[in-house]
């Protein structure tokens, strides 16, 4: 396995690359933005990192020494946990680097005005990836409760008032952030990721 700063290097290269030649003439980049690899190091054996673009943000993770995802079927999907989150992946590969899997976190990225503000979310998903939640007993009542609630199934009787997690909880959300615009395009994901706006 690469050490963490040779993949991100490549990355970013790869991407770099992509964006001078293809995508810095399409229409949904965000030109306040640049090409960014942020965040990559070694968790549970595997290299992961952001790779941050004018037209999308992903969460990337790399094989372990003892994994093989060339025969992998691009788009295949799987999920990957870190702590106590689990977020669903799509297999892919990165030119001079090889296999990995790919978990979109932003695509377009009109919801950032700078460059500070896209590296900024990026630290802060890698940093609450790490964080494994302690919910009190108390807090996992209020958790159950707010299930049947939004589920219309039956609860007993209660003071809402001494539930005060309950309103916390239903305005957080521990999957991913996405922005609340969304492109309308007849392109794969795939060929979004790689800029890959022709048949050659």
């Amino acid at each position: 396995m690469k050490n963490p700063i040779e993949i991100s290097r490549l990355v970013y290269q790869s991407y770099q690359k992509i964006h001078q030649d293809t995508m810095c003439k399409m229409p949904i980049i965000n030109k306040s933005l640049q090409v960014q690899t942020v965040g990559f190091e070694i968790f549970d054996e595997r290299i992961i990192g952001i790779l941050i673009t004018p037209w999308m943000m992903n969460f990337i993770i790399f094989p372990k020494n003892d994994e093989n995802w060339d025969n992998v079927e691009l788009g295949k999907k799987k999920t990957f946990e870190f702590c106590d989150k689990s977020y669903k992946f799509l297999s892919n590969e990165i030119e001079n680097i090889g296999a990995c899997f790919t978990h979109s976190l932003c695509s377009p990225m009109n919801q950032f005005s700078n460059q500070q503000q896209a590296e900024s979310f990026a630290y802060d998903f890698l940093k609450n990836l790490k964080i494994t939640s302690e919910n009190t007993e108390k807090e996992q009542i209020d958790e159950d409760l707010l299930g049947k609630i939004l589920k219309g199934e039956p609860t007993p009787d209660i003071n809402l008032d001494d539930f005060e997690t309950i309103k916390s909880m239903a305005n957080t959300d521990n999957k991913t952030p996405k922005p609340t615009k969304k492109i309308k395009t007849k392109l794969s994901r795939r060929d979004l990721i790689h800029g890959k706006f022709t048949n050659d």
